[in-house]
């Protein structure tokens, strides 16, 4: 957390200093985003609760070679919550992965899906792809389903600056698109984080959560 949070003050006076009073706003994004990660333990780790789905994969790869022991499986969602975690055992395997979701009496608190969600999913960080659409329902589980996963470092969400990994580089380029006249992703959808076929504040919020956990 040490390291992170001295990334983050870096990059906060790298901003203010390149760009003056108008570096400070996307400095403020940054604070606002970091505090709600530090604050909220929905957005370091999952919560679980009495409400999930369950999923699993036999034939999940990063760059085309299967997943391997130690490598981490997360989902989140469509808020960007983190719901679910999984370390893999099994090479090109993962599961069951409990999905947790909202708990209704916690109004104050976020912990994960409702039903008809969306579940995103990443591999060491990287946004995956899914086989199918992994719809969430309640229960005890409410849903078992399978969702193999396929994640590529080379071209992926998010990985703005094109040099195959995400980080704090990723959100100072599509903040100085979004702000500063600066050049854009490329392709342009690269920055599309959120799928709503524009690229925007809500996509640099959505990235700087995601290369945050």
């Amino acid at each position: 957390m040490n390291r992170m949070m001295n990334s983050i003050l870096k990059s906060i006076k790298n901003l203010i200093e390149k760009f003056g009073v108008e570096g400070s706003k996307i400095a403020t994004l940054y604070t606002f985003i970091f505090l709600n990660l530090m604050l909220h333990p929905a957005y370091s780790q999952p919560i679980p609760t009495n409400s999930w789905s369950d999923y699993w994969g036999d034939s999940c790869t990063i760059n085309g070679n299967l997943v391997q022991p130690g490598d981490t499986i997360r989902a989140y969602d469509p808020d960007s919550v983190l719901c679910g975690e999984f370390i893999v055992v099994t090479t090109g395997n993962y599961g069951y992965l409990h999905v947790y979701g909202d708990d209704p009496t916690t109004s104050n608190i976020d912990e994960g899906a409702v039903d008809g969600d969306t579940i995103s999913f990443t591999i060491n960080g990287i946004p995956a792809q899914t086989s199918v659409v992994a719809i969430w329902h309640s229960g005890t589980p409410g849903t078992v389903l399978k969702v193999n996963l396929f994640a590529q470092t080379a071209g992926m969400p998010g990985d703005i600056n094109n040099d195959g990994i995400l980080d704090l580089n990723d959100i100072d380029y599509l903040a100085s698109y979004l702000y500063y006249n600066g050049p854009p992703p490329v392709p342009l959808d690269r920055g599309d984080l959120n799928g709503d076929s524009q690229v925007d504040d809500l996509d640099l919020v959505k990235l700087t959560t995601l290369i945050l956990h």
